[in-house]
């Protein structure tokens, strides 16, 4: 398989053992913050089987790709419809950052 710069960048990024001790410490204070139980297995998604979070990524990132298309393409008259698009991804965008 052939490997790309940013594949081989996000590679080594990754082999930074110097970057551990920090990601642990933020990984355990944003786990803190919701207790366990009924709230902690909502957000997961333990209720569907499946985590939570990849699935919701994808509305505030189409609907955010979708603004990027309407407004290279449709000139001053799209301008309302990708402020909308825009704001379709902003409102979900808190809560798919709290199932991550």
């Amino acid at each position: 398989m052939t490997n790309s710069p940013l594949n081989a960048l996000a590679e080594r990024l990754e082999s930074v053992e110097a970057l551990d001790c920090s990601g642990r410490a933020a990984s355990r204070r944003v786990r803190g913050l919701i207790s366990d139980g009924a709230p902690k297995d909502v957000l997961s998604g333990a209720w569907l089987g499946h985590a939570l979070h990849p699935i919701v990524t994808d509305i505030p990132i189409g609907a955010w790709t979708s603004s990027l298309l309407v407004d290279s393409t449709g000139g001053k008259n799209s301008r309302s419809a990708s402020d909308r698009l825009i704001l379709a991804g902003v409102l979900p965008a808190g809560a798919t950052a709290a199932t991550g």
